[in-house]
């Protein structure tokens, strides 16, 4: 692994080429470590099949209009971030199999250019939100996101035959499973409240949708088949067919 930084929360970063072009480190055989503070990528990284590039760093932002983060393989991106991640304009922008955020009480913005897995350690803001901005994000296990997340879906969440709780939901993409059995999501777990827009489906399996507190809007219509409980709080339909 290359270390290249001596402390989080020091010094800017600034990824760029001076040709606008790719920093490309696929022919190499290491690893990479950035540590320091706000971090811009205005251009774009690759690393070889089956590394980790890890990011120990302030605000990251994302000015440049193509891929930030390439890596082949099982390749997997690791980021703790002592500020947002990305912007809603401009997504970190991700081709990787493994994914794993922490942004303190901060936004994060995510996009990924296929289908990437949320790692074990799963995508933590605090009381921030995240948003999927594009691309397919899937869960590997029901701790996704942290209970208190509130997630905003512009992208695919695959729930992937795992059971979710979001303190919030909102968004106009999709949530769904793609795995046989049963799986429930649930919003409102610290009272949280979203109007989503997208769609609930199951591909594969049943989804189930449970409120548990807060207020959830479903404003379009959904194709899941399993049932909808509300123990707590407010769920409002403004589709004939939002509850599938």
């Amino acid at each position: 692994t290359i270390i290249i930084g001596r402390s989080t929360g020091i010094g800017a970063i600034d990824i760029a080429d001076s040709d606008n072009g790719n920093i490309d480190f696929s022919g190499e055989a290491f690893a990479l470590t950035l540590r320091g503070g706000a971090t811009s990528f205005n251009a774009g990284v690759t690393l070889p099949n089956d590394k980790t590039l890890t990011l120990n760093t302030g605000a990251i932002t994302s000015p440049h209009s193509g891929t930030d983060v390439t890596i082949g393989g099982s390749g997997t991106l690791s980021v703790t971030a002592n500020g947002t991640i990305g912007i809603s304009t401009d997504p970190l922008t991700m081709s990787v199999a493994s994914l794993d955020t922490s942004s303190g009480n901060n936004d994060q913005s995510l996009s990924t250019t296929g289908s990437t897995t949320i790692g074990t350690s799963g995508l933590n803001a605090g009381t921030g939100a995240i948003t999927l901005a594009s691309g397919t994000f899937v869960a590997c296990d029901s701790s996704s996101f942290e209970d208190n997340s509130d997630v905003v879906v512009n992208g695919t969440f695959d729930l992937n035959g795992n059971s979710e709780i979001l303190d919030a939901l909102s968004g106009t993409g999709i949530v769904d499973t793609t795995v046989a059995g049963a799986v429930t999501l649930t919003t409102g777990h610290n009272a949280g409240s979203g109007s989503f827009g997208g769609t609930l489906q199951n591909t594969s399996g049943t989804l189930l949708l449970t409120v548990v507190g807060g207020a959830l809007s479903l404003t379009n219509a959904n194709t899941y088949s399993g049932a909808t409980t509300v123990s707590a709080g407010l769920l409002d339909i403004s589709h004939t067919s939002a509850l599938g």
